[in-house]
């Protein structure tokens, strides 16, 4: 008696693309930027943002990329003199259009304050014993009455220092 196995074709393997993750961090003097994409030809994308960096007049800094065991990761790190949001428009459809997805994108604006940071006494406030003009914050509290003083040239609730 003859058996005849059959053989069951084995599939070609299969290469994973592992995606890469990109995580790019801007900072100027008035704002950071705080950008993650994911792509398949990471090499491109980060060439095209160190060009817009080094356009801007800034410097750019790029991590090795890591891999992990879903995806690899690559940071790129940038100080900059500027960055405006047509800039960073920009950046977004560059990575767009070299087939990345933007996932995030967040735009941090620092308070900058005044170089003189004694407050200003308010005129109508001068001799008042009610007067505190502490800060809190970025909030001046002028009194209790009036927290961000009198809107009127004379205040109604003044009293003197002697009283």
């Amino acid at each position: 008696m003859v058996s005849f196995h059959s053989f069951e074709p084995q599939p070609e393997p299969i290469e994973l693309v592992l995606p890469t993750y990109i995580t790019f961090q801007a900072a100027t003097a008035s704002k950071s930027v705080y950008l993650c994409a994911y792509c398949n030809t990471p090499e491109r994308i980060v060439d095209i943002i160190q060009r817009t960096v080094q356009r801007l007049g800034g410097m750019s800094v790029c991590q090795p990329l890591e891999s992990g065991s879903f995806s690899h990761q690559l940071s790129i790190g940038a100080q900059l003199p500027g960055l405006s949001s047509s800039d960073l428009w920009k950046i977004r459809t560059a990575i767009q259009k070299s087939g990345g997805i933007v996932e995030t994108v967040r735009v941090s604006y620092s308070i900058r304050r005044p170089t003189n940071s004694s407050p200003q006494r308010p005129k109508t406030c001068e001799g008042c014993r009610y007067y505190y003009g502490k800060s809190h914050g970025n909030t001046q509290l002028i009194c209790a009455m009036h927290s961000y003083g009198s809107i009127k040239n004379t205040c109604l609730d003044w009293v003197s220092l002697d009283a």
